[in-house]
């Protein structure tokens, strides 16, 4: 495994940029991790056990993502959205810079749509 290039771990991206297709793609590369540890340490009750709690962690937290993202529910706000977005992105944090992971789209977002980022540039290029 190679070390992770140095940059943001924030996106340029905005949560109204972000679909479902980017959940989902996350989690697929999630699911497929923890298939791998299980499938590598079969017979390791320990292993199972921390494997199984994790997907379930997961699950939750997918749970919730896809409902912020209007799969199985209302849509939400985008500031969910991006609530949502940014703890899935956490929980597969520790993966980056591994094969598979998409270091590039899989960040932290931290505005809403591109009115809050230039309001937010503004207010920055204000306080210098």
């Amino acid at each position: 495994m190679t070390a992770p290039a140095l940059s943001s771990p924030f996106s340029t991206a905005t949560a109204d940029e972000l679909t479902l297709r980017d959940v989902e793609s996350l989690a697929a590369f999630l699911y497929a991790r923890l298939e791998e540890l299980k499938t590598a340490h079969d017979g390791d009750d320990e292993v199972h056990r921390l494997t199984f709690g994790f997907r379930l962690l997961l699950s939750l937290q997918l749970q919730d993502t896809r409902t912020a993202f209007g799969h199985g529910g209302p849509t939400a706000s985008l500031a969910a959205r991006r609530r949502q977005w940014n703890k899935l992105v956490r929980f597969g944090s520790g993966w980056k810079g591994c094969e598979g992971y998409d270091s590039r789209r899989w960040k932290h977002v931290l505005h809403d749509d591109a009115d809050e980022a230039a309001r937010s540039a503004a207010e920055r290029l204000e306080r210098l």
